[in-house]
């Protein structure tokens, strides 16, 4: 599953889409923080659609370390990445990886 922003796609693993949905990140200013709500916007996505073994991939580097604890996680979106995290554990796997 990739996200960016207010977008989130689905893919299997030979790259057929699976399902797609846009949404708008209100009130938002701040990039770091549209990055990690649309992470868990896309995560809730993947979830209400019975997809319970995901790859959650972003390009923003700082938030996809945040969410796998390789980064010191005292920005601005720890709540953020707190919450996206305990909604992985309800995901049977659940891995992030940063793309370019």
């Amino acid at each position: 599953m990739n996200f960016d922003g207010g977008l989130a796609v689905i893919r299997n693993d030979v790259d057929e889409i699976m399902g797609a949905k846009t949404a708008k990140v209100q009130n938002v200013y701040d990039p770091f923080e549209v990055e990690a709500k649309a992470a868990i916007q896309a995560m809730d996505f993947a979830y209400d659609l019975g997809f319970r073994n995901i790859i959650v991939e972003g390009d923003f580097l700082h938030t996809i370390q945040c969410l796998r604890r390789k980064s010191l996680n005292i920005s601005s979106i720890r709540h953020l990445v707190d919450e996206g995290l305990e909604k992985a554990k309800m995901i049977q796997t659940c891995l992030f990886q940063n793309i370019l």
